[in-house]
């Protein structure tokens, strides 16, 4: 088969979108030139921009191209290797990689360094009825390379303005600027594999704040049953946690090290009436926050295999990479760190948990399902998460549920589980959301959060 070349392609795509003048233009990029899983996405998005990513260097000018999106292996030799440390650092540091990019009339430029500390040591891949397998299969760093896939850093020198970005055959992820927030993948073309790896790779930039076109049926409001939460699709984007919120965490790491006492320290703010006057200010407080880590095991379905096929493992990747970068904001106050142990992928559906439209039965099928494979001794998870392309549902007539998952259950080895409906690269932050729910955080309108809550609508759990 022989494929369309990447400058050949980009340019019958540009032209197709400059002979558009249609409110729906961009809707209407010809799908016979585009992977069929991207021309369906195009045809939902409202607004979107075609570019191709430029490396360059730390001053912005331009990198060797023959090192545009190579992957970086451990046995690779020092003086070829694609991403080299600064000569300035030790042998031990991190690489960085800079990138250029126009798009939506204006410059990004990407200050990136790698960041594999979500992927655990003995991270293990775990396939279940595999073709030719007649037992689960266990692969420890089945791909070793995927580990130095993933880059997260900041856009135009601006701390707040983050990106978390996976490098390997393009640029996949996502990044903040000061209109908002932004998706990057690469743009595939018909029957392209996805590990292709090309220099000026045109890549398609969409907003997340972006609305999206939906079938005719409505959307619902997020309802909160009392035991459990679940999530919604709806036009607006799924929330994110707000990033770049100020906090005194780096002054908390700075006084664990010295040995300080644990309890809580009043910060400077307002006074608290007395018992029996009007309550109109409440103390703040600060604590001390030691680092933890949260073992995470991610179950992949078939329907996921099938529609990702063997790009799967870096995609799920990909999605927890940002979970964990959603977790590391100074905003959350806490040092928590997400860590994928395990990744199931079930290719025949019978050696997996009973998944249909059900979202609730669905949740109890996988939550008992996901403590069968809680080893004692071996790989131990602390909480399990479902992602599968199953289109889950609350009732028979209202599908626009996202995710779900209990409240509270982080403790609870039966249900500490949650649910998640693949849908892109915003699955991630569906779930992070869902984790929230497991750590015991109620959405944002609930009584307890509500007067935070209103100050912004990008939280991570807003409850659309």
């Amino acid at each position: 088969m022989q494929f369309v070349p990447w400058a050949t392609l980009l340019t019958l795509l540009l032209r197709d979108l400059a002979e558009m003048r249609s409110p729906d233009a961009a809707a209407a990029v010809r799908k016979d030139r585009l992977h069929p899983r991207q021309a369906k996405l195009l045809e939902t998005l409202g607004e979107y921009e075609i570019a191709s990513p430029v490396r360059v260097d730390a001053l912005g000018e331009p990198f060797p191209t023959d090192v545009h999106f190579k992957r970086r292996r451990r046995s690779v030799n020092a003086a070829t290797d694609p991403w080299p440390a600064s000569s300035s650092s030790s042998s031990s540091s991190s690489p960085r990689a800079h990138y250029r990019l126009s798009a939506f009339g204006q410059q990004f430029l990407f200050n990136l360094t790698a960041h594999s500390g979500f992927i655990a040591p003995l991270f293990t891949v775990t396939l279940l009825g595999a073709p030719g397998a007649n037992q689960t299969g266990f692969y420890s760093e089945e791909e070793t390379a995927l580990e130095h896939c993933f880059y997260k850093g900041h856009v135009n020198t601006r701390a707040e303005h983050t990106a978390v970005i996976s490098l390997c055959s393009g640029m996949l992820g996502t990044f903040r600027s000061h209109d908002g927030d932004y998706f990057i993948e690469p743009l595939l073309s018909t029957g392209e594999q996805e590990d292709t790896e090309e220099q000026n790779k045109p890549h398609i930039i969409y907003r997340r704040s972006t609305p999206q076109r939906e079938p005719a049926t409505g959307r619902h409001a997020c309802g909160t049953p009392e035991h459990k939460s679940s999530r919604h699709k709806d036009k607006r984007k799924p929330g994110a946690i707000k990033w770049g919120g100020r906090s005194n965490l780096a002054e908390d790491v700075a006084e664990l090290s010295l040995g300080l006492a644990t309890k809580g320290l009043s910060a400077y703010g307002n006074k608290t009436e007395s018992a029996g006057g009007p309550r109109t200010h409440s103390r703040t407080k600060r604590f001390l926050s030691y680092p933890r880590f949260v073992e995470v095991m991610v179950v992949a379905d078939n329907k996921m295999v099938l529609y990702h096929g063997a790009n799967l493992q870096h995609y799920i990747l990909t999605l927890m990479s940002i979970v964990a970068s959603i977790y590391k904001d100074p905003s959350i106050g806490n040092l928590i760190n997400i860590v994928i142990v395990n990744l199931v992928v079930i290719h025949n559906e019978q050696d997996g948990p009973s998944i249909s439209f059900n979202a609730q039965t669905t949740l109890k099928n996988f939550c008992l399902w996901q403590h069968s494979k809680n080893y004692p001794g071996g790989i131990h998870h602390d909480t399990a998460v479902l992602v599968t392309r199953q289109d889950i549902c609350r009732a028979h007539d209202k599908c626009d549920t996202l995710g779900l998952a209990e409240l509270g259950t982080i403790c609870d080895p039966y249900r500490s589980c949650s649910i998640t409906e693949d849908s892109g690269l915003s699955t991630a932050f569906t779930i992070a959301h869902e984790l929230g729910h497991v750590f015991n955080m109620p959405h944002d309108d609930n009584n307890k959060c509500k007067e935070e809550g209103v100050k912004s609508p990008q939280h991570v759990m807003a409850p659309t």
